[in-house]
């Protein structure tokens, strides 16, 4: 996955869980699962390959699937019957209630259909552990869940047609002679059928008995005893605790004993340790997590939820080395939206941000009436006629056919532009005052024209990334405002900067604006510098992102440092402030309102 589209996909889980009702917490071992408030996901990672990062979709749209409003009822059940998820029942009751939640809305919205579809296959041909599977010395109910995980492959094949073939194969190549006995059971007995026949949570509950008793050949009332049991240990009795861990989200956050699917073992003998490793814990119980596509746990194996159960400053960088970049969480993000809540306080820069140009503006405006006329292409063979155009009849051939005239449309104002300016310590006094200067300028030569214009500011607090929206997009603002604005940002710490992050914050407000061209500009010493990772290396690695894909132009102006030349293709540098004008209006020739 690009690095470009992290901060989108942290944005659009968070949004469409947000919509019903949910948080997500992203946690660096994890397996996902959700309580009914919160949905828990590993933390994403740049750097996915392209089958984790399908899996892992796969797990969001499951876990978002547990918390449709006409399916919530389960969690009711499931306090109601006591059933734990750690025991047998509960895992059979599991699978069949992934499967219809799975299968519900489906055909309603394409882009979750093909999520969940790509992810299971993906989750079965790359992680399942398929050589643990078909071991006689396996407990018995280990080998039971294993040939429902089989059975279950070849029932989803009616809506997941990319899955055709794939449950005979596991049922070819991995399943004993026992277990494809119960498979055969399993297909004979019509219990897909009614599974697939739009049944609620009771009647699938029903359905799961019938399968313990005609299937797997076991007492369910002693199966209904041992789940109750379960139950009751890890909630300790108490009838609002909820599951030992469900998934359904009747325990609330922080419940559950243990991290892993079990279930007491029965005849099979107690606290000895038979068949594969995994199979049979310490304590006598059948572990089953290896089959899941996910945990269905709050907590770990520790029981700490930790561990993963299933699955004027000058820095000289003439010696420097990359070193790794730990990616950050959007809910890290310190956000100042002075769009929302102007400042009122002057800070510290506030009289110095004013720029003593006057004339910046109307340079602009006559660039802009040389350079936005339309002009007409000649010699076309569609069009208008062009008088310029009627000698080439008399040539004969294909030149005698190109008499029209096009007129080519200037579109160089369906642009949205960003400025980003660093507000960090290395960029104190001249420096800053020359960046809000140009800020102003820009400011006031660009927004009467209509461009949507945002400009930001970044520095850190702590470990965090903070930003200030000094204008958005959608709303204009005076120049006195805008300099209270970003001389309060300042007064509130000039500290350290990760640019990287910053960039990628900016990148993504950018993308969102409906415009043909979208241009990002960096007002910066070209320093970067945070006590938690190496930004110059992450800097670079985004802008060489950046660039490569070509959605956004990127520019920098350097302030009183040409380190910019070390991250930016296209770069200018001010060294005093008798170039500040002629700097911001190349930028604007350039980049802003350039033929196109």
């Amino acid at each position: 996955m690009s690095v470009l589209n992290y901060y989108a996909l942290q944005r659009e889980v968070k949004v469409r869980a947000g919509n019903m009702g949910l948080s997500v917490v992203f946690e660096d071992k994890c397996a996902p699962r959700t309580d009914g408030k919160y949905i828990y996901l590993e933390r994403p990672a740049p750097d996915m390959n392209d089958n984790k990062k399908i899996v892992w979709w796969y797990m969001f749209e499951h876990e978002l699937g547990h918390n449709h409003p006409e399916l919530m009822s389960v969690w009711d059940l499931m306090k109601e019957k006591k059933i734990s998820t750690q025991s047998f029942l509960g895992f059979v009751f599991n699978v069949l209630e992934d499967h219809r939640q799975e299968m519900y809305d489906r055909g309603h919205y394409k882009g979750r259909d093909r999520r969940i579809q790509d992810g299971y296959y993906t989750f079965m041909t790359t992680e399942a552990k398929w050589d643990s599977y078909g071991q006689d010395a396996a407990p018995m109910k280990r080998q039971a869940a294993e040939a429902l995980f089989c059975w279950d492959a070849m029932q989803r094949t009616e809506w997941m047609p990319r899955l055709a073939g794939l449950g005979e194969q596991i049922y070819d190549k991995h399943m004993n002679p026992q277990q494809r006995e119960w498979v055969d059971r399993l297909n004979a007995g019509g219990y897909g059928t009614v599974l697939k026949s739009g049944i609620d949570e009771r009647e699938e509950y029903e359905l799961v008995l019938k399968i313990l008793e005609e299937v797997f050949e076991l007492d369910p009332e002693k199966e209904e005893q041992e789940s109750a049991d379960e139950y009751e240990r890890a909630t300790g009795g108490s009838p609002d605790s909820g599951g030992a861990g469900n998934e359904s989200g009747s325990g609330a956050k922080g419940d559950g004993e243990s991290g892993r699917e079990g279930v007491s073992s029965g005849d099979d003998g107690e606290g000895s340790k038979s068949g594969p490793a995994g199979r049979r814990t310490t304590d006598g119980t059948v572990d089953y997590s290896d089959l899941l596509a996910h945990n269905h746990d709050d907590r770990d194996d520790d029981g700490t939820g930790s561990g993963e159960s299933f699955s004027n400053l000058t820095i000289n960088y003439d010696n420097y080395k990359p070193t790794a970049w730990p990616d950050a969480d959007l809910d890290d993000f310190i956000l100042q939206d002075y769009s929302k809540e102007p400042a009122t306080t002057p800070g510290r820069y506030h009289s110095a941000l004013t720029p003593e140009s006057k004339g910046l503006s109307k340079k602009v405006k006559r660039l802009l009436m040389i350079k936005g006329q339309s002009r007409y292409e000649h010699a076309q063979k569609r069009g208008k006629i062009s008088p310029k155009s009627l000698y080439r009849t008399a040539q004969g051939g294909e030149a005698a056919r190109k008499v029209f005239k096009k007129k080519q449309v200037n579109n160089m104002l369906d642009t949205a532009v960003t400025v980003l300016m660093d507000c960090s310590g290395s960029m104190g006094n001249h420096k800053f005052k020359h960046a809000g200067q140009s800020l102003v300028l820009l400011n006031d030569a660009i927004a009467p024209l209509g461009i949507p214009l945002e400009m930001l500011g970044f520095t850190t607090r702590g470990a965090a990334p903070k930003h200030g929206i000094f204008k958005s997009f959608n709303k204009r603002v005076s120049q006195e405002q805008l300099i209270l604005n970003v001389s309060e940002f300042a007064a509130g710490g000039m500290n350290s900067n990760s640019d990287g992050e910053s960039l990628l914050f900016a990148y993504d407000r950018l993308l969102r604006q409906d415009t043909q061209r979208k241009i990002l500009l960096v007002l910066s010493d070209g320093q970067p510098a945070c006590g938690y990772g190496d930004s110059m290396s992450h800097t670079i690695s985004v802008v060489k992102d950046i660039e490569k894909q070509g959605m956004v132009e990127l520019c920098s102006i350097g302030i009183l440092d040409d380190t910019v030349r070390r991250i930016y293709s296209n770069w200018r540098v001010i060294n005093n402030s008798n170039e500040l004008e002629g700097a911001v209006l190349g930028v604007i020739k350039d980049h802003i309102i350039s033929y196109s």
